[in-house]
């Protein structure tokens, strides 16, 4: 972690973060725990780092992936979340909360739809009651062929090909700064 504090002093970045969901960080009921969410913010602060946005959890939209237990559904993103955002704002009330931080609505989750893998949509994640509150809305998007995705075959992705064409490239309004 050291390291990584060194790196964004070195190059004046800001520190993004996201925290485990998996069963080491849940109680008996299943519900997320701040346990471990805390010990990670306060070692960060303890040599010299803070951490200025954070998802709750990696890509929600395929829980298993991030090590939700089987089963995870919106309800229970919602009941999650609502610990992590009391926690984030009593820990590190100056820390972002970005989210939901989904993937692969249009391609990659249809095809995984057809497998044993649950999957969420962000309308559902966006839909309980009360909803999840984000200070930064996030929605990862793979445009063309990622290595990382690539064990799930040629149906989830875009071939690097197609990513850009250049009819899309010679259409494509160029006025947006980023």
């Amino acid at each position: 972690m050291e390291g990584v504090i060194d790196f964004a002093h070195a190059v004046n970045a800001s520190l993004t973060t996201s925290f485990a969901i998996s069963s080491g960080v849940r109680d008996a009921a299943g519900v997320w725990t701040r346990d471990q969410a805390r010990k990670l913010l306060d070692y960060t602060k303890a040599i010299g780092g803070d951490i200025v946005a954070s998802e709750f959890f990696n890509e929600p939209t395929m829980p298993e992936y991030g090590g939700a237990p089987r089963g995870y559904d919106a309800a229970a993103y919602a009941r999650d979340f609502a610990v992590f955002r009391q926690f984030a704002r009593e820990a590190a009330p100056e820390m972002r909360i970005v989210g939901p931080a989904s993937v692969g609505e249009a391609v990659l989750l249809p095809a995984m739809r057809q497998g044993s893998v649950s999957v969420l949509k962000t309308v559902d994640l966006l839909s309980v009651d009360p909803p999840p509150v984000f200070d930064i809305f996030s929605y990862h998007f793979y445009g063309a062929a990622s290595i990382r995705c690539a064990p799930m075959g040629s149906a989830a992705q875009t071939s690097p090909e197609a990513a850009l064409p250049e009819e899309w490239l010679a259409r494509a309004d160029h006025s947006y700064a980023f």
